[in-house]
């Protein structure tokens, strides 16, 4: 009998180290289809880069085949794609790569929102007639995905990688009913009943949740727990600085541009930050935060009735007061006074010496400057034609 059990623990352990050879073998072959066969994958389009991809068309597509590597169809076509986990016996690991239009321009047709899902990801299109004059073809969207689940240390987690490109400005989406506006290279992980993860890899991305916008900067990672429906509990969001051995394995090489992996960030400047951000303090137009004017202009309205500087709320005064009529808001219960109040800012929209927000910090990671009269910043926001000063 123990003869037989030393038998079964050998065989046990040959099984496993022979996945552990194939998983980087799988993760490789499947990546290198993506790059051979999606080559020509054009704007709102889909390609099935590797088996398995289980695909579900709108009721109104015709003659839709996602059925093997290199087939690609219209991404209005789709209604949901369920991606397989890596699976070392049989070879097979889900890869899928999207070009999106999001909110580019027409007269922009070369430039898309490269999306690439891998490994056990599921992402329904939340568009429908009643929305469709809101967003694009999969502009909405629901995604479930693995965490945590690497079969190898080669292989990256199952998930989501976003890269926007250069020189568009701020390029948004709804996922999972939360409002994103990135400009920049982002992982998204989601898990019902457990956690969204929003990690930023390059510039920025930035999302209102419930009344109060938070923005992960390069190197941090935005995570809150959600329910079965995956809607976000406000009080667990928490912001964070990247582990980068859970980012330097991820498939760049599909993307459209190479970037440098960010550096961890500083933990008690995030905790800052994230303090601010529960205040309803919106940080732009200072590095490293987005432009202000760059951000949706929701996500502005909602932080001017929490209180904006003035200069902001003067700038969107006929849009807050409309937000006000349309929404039955009391502007004179003191929800928004176009400038913070004495509790703890001052009218300029800087934070005072108490830690409000000023929009830059010094090495400390205390507040440090203020707004321009513009609105605009000096060292790398938006200029006058909408284009990142360096090209994010």
């Amino acid at each position: 009998m123990k003869q037989f059990y030393i038998i079964v623990t050998l065989l046990l352990w040959v099984r496993m180290v022979a996945a552990q050879d194939s998983c980087p073998s799988i993760a490789e072959t499947a990546l290198n289809a993506v790059d051979a066969f999606c080559a020509d994958v054009g704007r709102n389009q889909a390609c099935y880069g590797n088996v398995r991809i289980e695909s579900v068309p709108q009721p109104t597509a015709a003659n839709f085949a996602f059925e093997q590597t290199g087939d690609i169809v219209d991404v209005a076509d789709i209604q949901s794609l369920r991606l397989a986990p890596m699976d070392t016996d049989s070879g097979q690991w889900g890869v899928a790569l999207l070009r999106l239009q999001a909110n580019i321009p027409d007269t922009l047709p070369g430039q898309n929102v490269s999306v690439l899902l891998f490994g056990d990801v599921e992402v329904k299109s939340a568009v429908t007639e009643e929305n469709a004059d809101q967003y694009a073809p999969m502009q909405a969207f629901v995604m479930t995905t693995g965490i945590g689940d690497a079969a190898c240390v080669e292989a990256p987690q199952s998930g989501v990688l976003v890269q926007t490109p250069k020189g568009v400005g701020q390029i948004y989406f709804n996922v999972n009913g939360v409002d994103v506006a990135m400009g920049s290279t982002v992982f998204l992980q989601a898990q019902r009943s457990q956690q969204m993860r929003v990690s930023t890899l390059e510039g920025s991305a930035s999302l209102r949740i419930g009344e109060r916008i938070y923005t992960a900067v390069a190197g941090s990672r935005l995570s809150f727990d959600v329910d079965e429906d995956l809607i976000p509990l406000e009080e667990t969001i928490s912001l964070e600085s990247l582990d980068l051995e859970d980012i330097e394995v991820l498939p760049y090489a599909l993307l459209e541009y190479e970037f440098d992996l960010p550096e961890p960030l500083d933990e008690a400047l995030l905790a800052e930050w994230l303090a601010y951000f529960n205040e309803g303090y919106l940080l732009c137009d200072e590095e490293p935060f987005p432009p202000c004017d760059a951000l949706p202009e929701d996500f502005i309205l909602n932080w001017c009735v929490l209180g904006c500087p003035q200069d902001i709320f003067d700038l969107y005064q006929d849009d807050i007061d409309e937000f006000f009529d349309d929404s039955g808001f009391d502007d004179d219960s003191g929800g928004a006074s176009g400038s913070f109040d004495d509790s703890g800012s001052d009218d300029s929209g800087g934070f005072d010496d108490n830690g409000g927000a000023s929009g830059s910090f010094d090495d400390s990671g205390g507040a440090s400057g203020s707004f321009d009269d513009s609105g605009g910043d000096d060292d790398g926001g938006d200029d006058d034609d909408g284009d990142d000063d360096d090209d994010d």
